[in-house]
């Protein structure tokens, strides 16, 4: 199971680690909790924005965001952090994020009835199937 929270530090790194350099800006304690589109962005998410208009970064507060250099937001508890491409940098930060995918097999929950085809045929061929197994 993946984490589900990260420290902005965290966040820093793997992108960092992916060669596309940030400039963060803002508080660097923030933890950021779950993923959102630059219109929802609440409390600990994490959003991108690739626009140039500051009014629609008005309503950030107390959230990380990928931005262009010099469009931060006038909010001082909003965490920028500051990319060429931000889009690029939110997709690598996002990856975090995604579930697990299940492993290979029979899901634990799935039963194995070896004779269920033996079910869906007609009555009398099930009785004769029977009748010749034994």
């Amino acid at each position: 199971m993946k984490k589900c929270s990260f420290h902005i530090r965290e966040i820093i790194t793997s992108v960092a680690n992916e060669g596309i350099p940030l400039d963060v800006g803002g508080p660097r304690d923030m933890v950021v909790d779950h993923l959102k589109n630059i219109e929802l962005a609440d409390e600990h998410s994490l959003t991108f924005y690739i626009g140039r208009d500051r009014v629609a970064l008005a309503h950030l507060r107390q959230c990380a965001l990928f931005c262009l250099p010099g469009m931060a937001p006038e909010s001082d508890t909003v965490t920028c952090l500051l990319a060429d491409d931000p889009k690029l940098a939110f997709y690598i930060a996002a990856q975090a994020f995604t579930p697990e995918p299940p492993s290979p097999g029979v899901h634990p929950r799935q039963s194995f009835i070896p004779w269920r085809r033996c079910i869906r045929r007609p009555v009398s061929d099930l009785t004769a199937s029977l009748i010749n197994a034994s």
